[in-house]
C-alpha cells in the first residue's frame, strides 16, 4: 500500500494520517467493502480526513439501502393505524410525498423509510422483514 499524501494537511491531522497509515487504517481509493479513511482537498484547497464509504458494497450491505415497494409501506402504515397525512408527518414530509411513495409514482429513500420503520416500532407497530425492491 502507497503512503497517502499528506502534505497540505494541518499538523495535527498528518500526525493522524500518518499514525493510521503506520498502523494499516488508511487505503488508497479502491473497490472495497469496508469504509476507509482518506485525505479530501477541499474547494478551499484546505485537506480534511474523511471517512468514505466502501466502493463495492457487499449484497448484504446493498439489500439494507434499497428503497421500500409501495405496497410495504402501504401495509406498515396501516399495521401501525395511521393515516397518509399522520405517516408523512413522522417522517418530516409533506403528504404528497407520501402519496407519491405509497403509489409508486416516487421512490421513498432509504433512510427516510428507516425513521419511518423506528417511528413505527416505537408506536407498537410490528415492523420486521419487509420486502425491498431492487434499485
Amino acid at each position: 500500500m502507497r503512503k497517502p499524501n499528506s502534505a497540505g494537511l494541518p499538523e495535527r491531522q498528518r500526525k493522524v494520517c500518518d499514525y493510521l497509515y503506520m498502523e494499516g487504517d488508511v487505503q488508497e481509493p479502491q473497490k472495497t467493502t469496508m469504509p476507509f479513511l482518506a485525505a479530501i482537498r477541499d474547494r478551499e484547497g484546505h485537506m480534511h480526513l474523511k471517512i468514505m464509504p466502501p466502493s463495492n458494497p457487499t449484497s448484504a450491505a446493498r439489500s439494507r439501502w434499497r428503497s421500500p415497494s409501495p405496497a410495504t409501506l402501504k401495509t406498515l402504515r396501516r399495521k401501525a393505524g395511521l393515516t397518509q397525512v399522520q405517516a408523512a408527518a413522522l417522517c418530516l414530509s409533506a403528504p404528497r410525498s407520501w402519496q407519491d411513495w405509497e403509489s409508486g409514482r416516487r421512490r421513498m429513500h432509504p433512510a427516510i423509510f428507516r425513521v419511518f420503520e423506528e417511528a413505527c416500532t416505537g408506536l407498537g407497530g410490528r415492523v420486521g422483514g419487509h420486502t425491498t425492491e431492487a434499485e
